[in-house]
């Protein structure tokens, strides 16, 4: 099994065409591996959602551009792997696709062990007026499969 501490990150209110990182940028979060077999790092994204249940949304982008070519506004999200080369963020997608350096090299992570990680977000390039002030909400699943 494997744990995330934060597993969170509530940033506030966010404005258009803007991009926010975690604090500290690449060791903001802490994956653990609290079981006894060595596993590979997956991660997958997902479209952020109006936490009141109405179907507004933001698109997850799948190409790390926030120009919403679609119907709905769009956003990236990228994570930045601790002691990788500095300012290399890997995009996070709809498809579920191994963690990895800015190398290719798939992360792994050993029992008892631990991987840090930061997250950037890019809001999308304009809101439509409905999206003013309303609460947003996405997942990352972070997951591991025995290697």
């Amino acid at each position: 099994s494997i744990s995330l501490d934060p597993a969170s990150w509530p940033l506030g209110e966010v404005i258009e065409k803007t991009e926010y990182k975690t604090d500290p940028e690449a060791t903001w979060c802490t994956i653990t591996n609290a079981g006894n077999v060595k596993v590979d790092l997956g991660v997958q994204g997902a479209n952020a959602i109006f936490i009141n249940g109405a179907d507004l949304m933001w698109f997850l982008s799948e190409d790390g551009t926030n120009d919403g070519a679609g119907p709905y506004p769009e956003y990236a999200l990228r994570y930045h792997i601790a002691m990788d080369t500095e300012g290399s963020y890997i995009l996070i997608t709809h498809d579920p696709t191994p963690m990895q350096k800015a190398d290719g090299t798939t992360l792994s992570l050993d029992p008892e062990k631990n991987k840090q990680f930061g997250l950037k977000l890019l809001t999308p390039d304009s809101f439509p007026s409905e999206y003013i002030g309303k609460e947003m909400t996405t997942h990352v699943t972070i997951s591991a499969v025995k290697a």
